[in-house]
């Protein structure tokens, strides 16, 4: 069976992309949205109860960020459209081949237009609103979903979501979640919360001491993260998760004690070594990194730690592939 990796490349060429995606939307067709929410926060203190104020403010960015979403997730299926539509064949064919399609961490969050927290917590996130998750992302309508079913050998692990639910009345209470979305044959395969939060995930103050707000939303470990999609089983980790599960193997080894087909690592900043993928459930890793700490933002690993292809472009998306 041939694998082709078709992972988003958050270097130079991936994160230019993104802010000009950023910067056309809340100079275009977000500028009017972006007007009412400013105002809004300048008027806060003209409001008797802020409770009214959390209400105008959340209906106002919950509209932009409805907006957004729709567009990242419409120009990212079409760069990758872009890629799939130069495939052969043989590559099409779910009986020779499977593509893993894969988002980096943290890819999928609300823009931060008016630079909050920046100055005081590490790699703050604004989180998407949970109506905005199941009604956008998580919708059949989201182009990624539907690349899925048009390309029936694509399996696609859209990166991470970090988003909440609103608390209307008191915002200090409010969980953020951090998870990954898993799209095949025109349907969510499976989702799956992030379970151990490191420094970088948007809760901690620059000195990396502490959390500034207990405000993470863990994920559930009762079940295992394995999928199986083109009679192959996939298991899969988010970024730190890799190396906390139990005697620091990757937690999924820890919860899906069988040999499975692959491991897909997504994250944002967790390089690959020998040490850490001696202990996977499967012969072969994919890994799509939103930070490439290491210099690599895609690789393909084997468990021995040789690195059977590696991302060397800077590039939007690269294509790398093995056959096992």
């Amino acid at each position: 069976m041939k694998y082709i990796f078709l992972p988003f490349i958050n270097s130079n060429a991936g994160n230019a992309w993104r802010q000009e995606l950023e910067d056309s939307f809340i100079s275009g067709e977000g500028s009017d949205l972006t007007a009412e929410i400013n105002n809004i926060r300048r008027g806060k203190q003209d409001y008797i109860n802020l409770s009214d104020y959390y209400h105008d403010l959340h209906e106002k960015k919950a509209q932009r960020q409805k907006l957004w979403l729709e567009r990242l997730a419409l120009q990212t299926a079409a760069v990758f459209d872009d890629m799939l539509r130069r495939l052969s064949e043989d590559e099409r064919d779910p009986k020779k081949t499977t593509i893993i399609a894969a988002l980096p961490e943290f890819f999928w969050v609300d823009i931060n237009d008016n630079h909050k927290h920046e100055d005081d917590i590490i790699n703050y996130h604004k989180p998407v609103y949970s109506a905005n998750l199941i009604n956008c992302l998580l919708n059949k309508s989201n182009p990624l979903m539907s690349l899925t079913n048009r390309y029936h050998n694509l399996i696609f692990f859209a990166g991470t979501v970090m988003w909440k639910y609103i608390d209307g009345l008191d915002n200090k209470d409010e969980k953020i979640y951090n998870t990954l979305m898993i799209f095949g044959s025109g349907e969510i395969q499976e989702l799956w919360s992030k379970a151990n939060i490191s420094t970088i995930d948007g809760f901690c103050d620059w000195s990396k001491s502490k959390v500034v707000k207990d405000k993470t939303g863990h994920g559930s470990t009762n079940t295992a993260p394995v999928v199986t999609f083109n009679e192959k089983t996939f298991v899969y980790d988010i970024c730190l998760d890799f190396i906390q599960g139990k005697d620091k193997m990757p937690l999924s080894s820890e919860l899906y004690e069988s040999e499975a087909d692959a491991n897909v690592l997504i994250c944002a900043g967790m390089s690959v070594d020998s040490n850490k993928v001696k202990d996977m459930r499967s012969n072969i890793l994919f890994r799509c990194d939103g930070n490439g700490s290491d210099g690599t933002f895609a690789e393909i690993t084997d468990r021995s730690g040789t690195q059977l292809a590696k991302q060397t472009n800077d590039v939007i998306i690269d294509r790398l592939e093995t056959t096992v």
